[in-house]
C-alpha cells in the first residue's frame, strides 16, 4: 500500500512538471511501472480468551505495555501516536487527548473513555513528559514475544486499532464522529467498521 501510494505521488509530480512547467518528457515513466498488488484489509480480531491471555503475557514482560495495549484498545490510537503523546497535551477535566500531529499530517483531539480516564491515572509520571515511555523496536519485540507465549496467531499491533474502532462502531453509528475519533481522512476506509442494519433504520423513521 506505501508503494502505491508514493508512485502516485510521484507521478502526480512528473504530471505536473510536464503540464505546468513544460518539463521535455515525452511521457511519465511512472505509468510503466506494475504496481504491486492492493494489500488485503485485514479484520483480526481477538476472542476474549486470546485477548486475556495477550495481557497477562505482556503483564510479565512488561506492565507498561500491557496498560498500552488496554489504552490503544480503549482509543484506536495508532502505535506512533502511542509513543508520542505527551501528559501536557492531557486534558483530565474535558477526557480527552490532543494529538499535535498524526500520520495524516493533521492534529486531532482523541476523546478518552472512563477506562482510559483510570489507565493513565495508573501511570508513572517520565521526565521526558510521554505518557508511554516506550520506543517503537521495544513496543514491536515485546509485542511479538508475548504474541508467541499468549499463542495468539496472527496479530499485529495494529490489529488493535481494528478492534478498537470495530467496538466503538457500535456505539458511534455515524461514520462523520468514528472518523473524528480515529482520524480518517478518507471515509471509505471506516465503512468496513460500521454494520448499518436496516430494521435500525426503520425505528429513525418511525
Amino acid at each position: 500500500g506505501t508503494v502505491r501510494r508514493e508512485l502516485s505521488i510521484i507521478s502526480s509530480i512528473i504530471e505536473y512538471a510536464r503540464t505546468e512547467w513544460n518539463q521535455n518528457l515525452a511521457s511519465n515513466p511512472v505509468t510503466a511501472i506494475k504496481k504491486p498488488k492492493a494489500s488485503r484489509s485485514r479484520n483480526r480480531i481477538l476472542t476474549d480468551d486470546e485477548k486475556e491471555r495477550l495481557l497477562d503475557a505482556l503483564e510479565q514482560y512488561n506492565p507498561l505495555m500491557k496498560l498500552a495495549v488496554e489504552f490503544a484498545l480503549e482509543t484506536a490510537m495508532r502505535r506512533g501516536e502511542l509513543m508520542s503523546l505527551l501528559w501536557v497535551n492531557i486534558n483530565f477535566e474535558k477526557c480527552v487527548a490532543f494529538l499535535p500531529m498524526t500520520k495524516n499530517g493533521k492534529s486531532r483531539s482523541v476523546p478518552l473513555s472512563s477506562k482510559a480516564i483510570k489507565i493513565l491515572k495508573m501511570l508513572p509520571r517520565d521526565i521526558e513528559g510521554r505518557v508511554f515511555p516506550l520506543n517503537k523496536s521495544t513496543v514491536s519485540s515485546l509485542f511479538l514475544r508475548a504474541t508467541r507465549r499468549a499463542k495468539v496467531e496472527d496479530f499485529r499491533f495494529h490489529d488493535l486499532r481494528h478492534m478498537a474502532l470495530t467496538r466503538l462502531s457500535s456505539k458511534f453509528t455515524n461514520i462523520l464522529e468514528l472518523a473524528a475519533i480515529s482520524g480518517h481522512r478518507e471515509l471509505k476506509m471506516l465503512q468496513r467498521y460500521v454494520h448499518i442494519k436496516a430494521e435500525d433504520l426503520v425505528k429513525k423513521m418511525m
